[in-house]
């Protein structure tokens, strides 16, 4: 008798949400229940498309289908009011969402609280994590082969994209960026110190151009530079880890990794197959990635791979940059800046 399946239901029938449907829809140790969405025709497209059953009431469709994993795929001003009533409704083994989490700290920090205390596991598509370039950075990283960790440059430069609604000049900042913040912490750990300087096109309302500085405990450095203003297509992102015996490079999330040893001649350089590798779509292949080893993990028994707690601390990191900005770039101390929030349990939160 095989294994049971993992049953999972989506809330969120846009575009976002389409890309991790079929991932479900294609995963053999998945079984893939229905959709819930605002709107009813939308929601039964999609629901159709994969054959599976259409809600606009998600308290509904836990009662119904019973769900291991609800993934929750909407727009970061909608997912408090989204995921809180299902966390509360409880009846289920974990809730899986995109970044950012929530549109501040309080939101995250609140869903963050309440997924502990309902006992239900949590957790954030950074899903960088999962593309193959910089999973092999990390393993370079974590078994010594470029040694101790010096210094780590992030160049961070995506497609203009403007939000619809003008209403704060950093959304953009806080909806693309949580990907960078959490990339340098998840391969050099806590961050001691940081500064920034933000600009803004000109006649732009939103803040597009980011240089920030890191001081991580470990003695590491590191700086995230880039923008909107670039294009996928001229190496929009490159991440170089230098170390006491070498470097890693990541080069456009899925083009290339490269090891480069300070005692060997030639560097080593991993690239996909174009039509049998990885390929170079980073959004597709890496959240792949990433849902089928929720799969995974979740039959295991194991908690799902990359806590929401990591996306709590991305937006702690990144309100202090802003703090840094706006107070002409000077410095600002994390475990203070953490202190000074007022919630004396945040740091059990982020431990997780």
């Amino acid at each position: 008798m095989g294994e049971q399946k993992i049953r999972v239901c989506m809330v969120g029938a846009g575009g976002f949400g389409h890309r991790h449907a079929r991932v479900w829809a294609e995963n053999g140790n998945v079984e893939f229940l229905a959709v819930c969405g605002r709107t009813q025709a939308r929601t039964k497209a999609r629901a159709d498309e994969f054959g599976v059953r259409a809600y606009t009431d998600a308290a509904e469709m836990i009662d119904r289908e019973k769900p291991d994993l609800i993934d929750v795929v909407t727009q970061e001003k909608d997912q408090y009011d989204a995921i809180t009533p299902i966390l509360n409704k409880g009846g289920i083994r974990a809730v899986f969402t995109e970044k950012p989490l929530g549109t501040g700290i309080d939101q995250a920090y609140r869903m963050i609280k309440l997924a502990q205390e309902k006992g239900i596991d949590f957790g954030v598509n950074f899903n960088r994590r999962y593309a193959m370039p910089y999973q092999y950075v990390d393993k370079w990283i974590r078994e010594g082969t470029i040694g101790d960790l010096s210094y780590i440059t992030l160049k961070f430069s995506h497609d203009p994209y403007d939000p619809p609604c003008e209403i704060d000049p950093y959304r953009w900042f806080f909806n693309v960026y949580p990907h960078g913040f959490d990339m340098l912490s998840h391969f050099a750990g806590e961050i001691r110190s940081i500064s920034a300087f933000f600009a803004k096109p000109a006649n732009h309302f939103y803040f597009k151009r980011f240089t920030v500085n890191f001081l991580f405990k470990n003695g590491c450095v590191a700086n995230l530079i880039g923008g909107g203003e670039g294009k996928w297509r001229h190496q929009s992102e490159y991440l170089e880890a230098g170390g006491t015996k070498g470097q890693a490079v990541a080069v456009n999330v899925t083009e290339s990794a490269i090891l480069r040893l300070h005692d060997e001649d030639l560097e080593q350089v991993w690239r996909p197959a174009i039509a049998e590798g990885p390929g170079l779509d980073f959004f597709e292949e890496s959240v792949r990635n990433h849902l089928n080893r929720i799969a995974e993990c979740m039959a295991s028994g194991l908690p799902l791979p990359v806590n929401a707690s990591n996306a709590l601390y991305a937006q702690i990191v990144m309100q202090a940059a802003r703090k840094s900005h706006e107070a002409g770039g000077a410095p600002v101390d994390i475990e203070e800046f953490i202190d000074n929030l007022g919630y004396p349990d945040m740091r059990t939160l982020l431990s997780r």
